[in-house]
């Protein structure tokens, strides 16, 4: 059976480990962008 949320989540997961192989401080920029994007979007 078809899990759309689970399916989001790795996918999301694969994306953070595969950009965090090439370039961690980058990942960690996006990151804390998101965070403090979320409760303005809220």
């Amino acid at each position: 059976m078809f899990d759309p949320f689970q399916s989001s989540t790795y996918k999301s997961q694969s994306r953070s480990t595969s950009s965090s192989m090439k370039c961690p401080t980058m990942v960690s920029l996006s990151t804390n962008f998101v965070d403090s994007d979320i409760p303005m979007e809220t």
